[in-house]
């Protein structure tokens, strides 16, 4: 299947740059455009954004947004909030149409204080142009910790483009799946079976904390509870779980590389 492996990587001045930044081996990548706590997403000019999907399209690679963690279209009773989080959403989405279409995504935590049916109804309303991925999240007092609570997202809303980013320490720390043993890893890429006909991409992080922890701590991969390498069957395992998302076709980000892993990860996953 064809499937690409990046890291989260700093913006530069420009998009072109931030393009520029990212190693030969790289097809994806993530980055902010926005801050991360506030709804405001930074100036793209309009040749940046030509020049950039020119760039992306031609080294065929995938360019990923991490939307602002204070966007929550599941908050009941602040109607503020859900009109500032759409609003942030819906700029995001136009400026990603404005870089490339068809190679351009955003990621989304899908909220807190709410429901999943607020989600995909605030979700409904807007025009999705490129691909929005709902990440599942760690914590009890946040949504997305379930798998009936992501296929709720994917049932509920009407647009192709609406996704699923599974982030494997969220999902390890948060119950959702215990990594670490191979039969549960098994099932679980089983149980995403609601996912054959939307896109399915994965930002994956070790965790430095213990299956349902509920703590949301990353760690580099390798260097964690879930595939740690001082475990004998821990680089199998970590093997296997790399061949389940290539059979699934989905692109992957390593969001904590250190200067020991970043090369490793890649390396990894492209030779699986």
């Amino acid at each position: 299947m064809n499937c690409c492996c990046g890291s989260h990587v700093q913006v530069k001045k420009t998009i072109v740059e931030t393009i520029d930044s990212i190693g030969s081996k790289s097809k994806c990548f993530q980055c902010f455009i926005s801050g991360s706590t506030n709804y405001t997403l930074r100036y793209i000019p309009a040749d940046d954004a030509m020049k950039a999907g020119e760039i992306l399209d031609k080294r065929k690679i995938t360019m990923y947004t991490h939307s602002p963690y204070v966007i929550n279209l599941a908050r009941e009773g602040d109607e503020s909030i859900v009109n500032r989080s759409k609003a942030c959403l819906q700029n995001m989405v136009d400026a990603l149409y404005k870089i490339n279409p068809s190679r351009t995504g955003t990621v989304v935590h899908i909220g807190a204080k709410g429901t999943i049916e607020n989600v995909c109804k605030e979700l409904n309303d807007l025009d999705l142009k490129v691909p929005v991925l709902m990440e599942n999240c760690a914590e009890t007092s946040k949504l997305g910790r379930t798998l009936n609570e992501l296929r709720k997202i994917i049932e509920g809303t009407d647009s192709q483009k609406v996704g699923i980013c599974v982030d494997t320490c969220h999902a390890h720390c948060g119950n959702l799946c215990d990594l670490s043993d191979p039969s549960q890893t098994e099932k679980f890429f089983e149980d995403l079976s609601f996912m054959a006909n939307r896109k399915l991409i994965f930002h994956v992080n070790d965790s430095l904390t213990n299956y349902g922890s509920r703590l949301d701590r990353h760690a580099p991969v390798g260097y964690g509870t879930i595939w740690n390498l001082n475990r004998q069957d821990s680089l199998a395992n970590l093997e296997r779980f790399y061949e389940l998302i290539k059979m699934e076709g989905s692109d992957v980000i390593f969001e904590t590389p250190n200067e020991f892993s970043s090369k490793y990860e890649q390396d990894l996953f492209l030779s699986v």
